[in-house]
């Protein structure tokens, strides 16, 4: 079984091209799917097997289990078929990476779409993408399984003042993983190079960073790890 939130998931797990004509045995291994969905989007996963007390439930073995305790050949099929079919697409998808959220603030509706391009630019491209402003959108996915990004938008209200410390605020709820990486624009001229997000990110990442409370700064923008916020950060 899984243990897992709702808002890991986004409309991209209904999503299974990246698979081909093996996309069936990915339909029909669900565990292996969302473990795939959960590593592009740069979600941690930790396999607690038998501690804690946990044990196979009895229904797993039933003769009306579909794969009975997951041991039938049928499943190893599909396990294997799918892990296959992604893996050479995506071949680095179980590499260990960080998850990266970046907040940013939009003047007008006007700005609106020269942000997202600076966005979809940038060589580092943000698992979620929260923007602040006065153009209200519903959440939405952009690009491909492989590249997807969620974009959500945030009401003025709820950044405040806009200030790099109100935009960090305001995500905070959203990103509650510690290790992941937080990168703040107070506003879209932090988006002019389209290495900034890859710079930030670097740096939150560094052994500098990582042991000590200091964000890093690059001009108005700053990054750090989500952890960081639980404790005085100096920003």
């Amino acid at each position: 079984g899984l243990l897992l939130r709702r808002g890991f998931f986004d409309d991209s797990i209904f999503d299974y091209s990246v698979a081909g004509n093996l996309s069936k045995f990915c339909v029909q291994h669900d565990d292996l799917w969302y473990t795939f969905h959960f590593a592009k989007k740069g979600i941690r996963r930790e396999s607690l097997e038998m501690r804690l007390g946990s044990r196979p439930l009895e229904a797993a073995f039933d003769s009306t289990a579909l794969y009975q305790g997951g041991a039938g050949s049928d499943n190893y099929q599909n396990f294997y078929l799918c892990s296959a079919a992604v893996q050479q697409v995506v071949p680095d998808i179980w590499l260990p990476r960080p998850r990266v959220a970046l907040v940013v603030a939009q003047a007008d509706e006007i700005e609106d779409p020269l942000v997202m391009d600076a966005i979809l630019a940038q060589t580092h491209r943000p698992d979620h993408t929260y923007i602040c402003g006065l153009h209200k959108r519903p959440q939405e996915r952009m690009g491909d399984w492989r590249h997807a990004m969620i974009v959500t938008s945030l009401p003025a209200s709820a950044c405040g003042d806009c200030s790099t410390w109100s935009l960090l605020q305001a995500v905070q709820g959203f990103e509650r993983d510690p290790e992941t990486v937080l990168v703040a624009m107070p506003s879209s001229a932090g988006l002019q190079s389209s290495s900034s997000v890859q710079a930030a990110v670097r740096c939150a990442t560094s052994r500098p960073a990582l042991e000590s409370s200091q964000a890093c700064g690059f001009g108005d923008v700053r990054s750090l790890r989500r952890g960081l916020l639980a404790g005085e950060v100096n920003l």
